[in-house]
């Protein structure tokens, strides 16, 4: 497992799942949602992942970090988002933005970590995601 903190996040990366669990307090434009995502990429050399974003600490970002993040030329390397959510706020946000923003790639939201792993898993075992 490939571990590696940048001033927005840890992240964690086994096969070709990689886990995101950005920091407390954390406001998002789209400089940093573009830093994030490079972040991601270089620790995943370039190679296409599932990532499992952890939102359980208090994070907030803006419109234009949000339709960055849903629609851009870096999903390419992504085949999935699951986003863990653990307070209602945020799960209004999150849903607001799968619905609104409608990401390029299958996105869901969970509320704790391994039904995010689980959701991820039956999608590599039933092949609905081509490689």
């Amino acid at each position: 497992m490939k571990i590696i903190k940048s001033s927005l996040a840890q992240f964690e990366y086994k096969s070709d799942i990689l886990y995101v669990k950005p920091f407390e307090g954390l406001f998002l434009d789209k400089p940093e949602m573009e830093s994030l995502l490079n972040s991601a990429i270089e620790l995943t050399e370039g190679k296409k992942y599932f990532a499992i974003i952890d939102t359980s600490n208090d994070i907030d970002s803006t419109k234009d970090a949000r339709e960055y993040y849903a629609n851009n030329e870096l999903n390419r390397f992504r085949y999935a988002d699951a986003f863990i959510v653990s307070s209602l706020p945020l799960k209004m946000v999150v849903n607001f933005f799968i619905r609104v923003n409608k990401p390029s790639i299958p996105t869901k939201m969970f509320n704790s970590k391994d039904s995010a792993f689980e959701w991820i898993n039956e999608m590599k075992k039933r092949n609905l995601i081509s490689y």
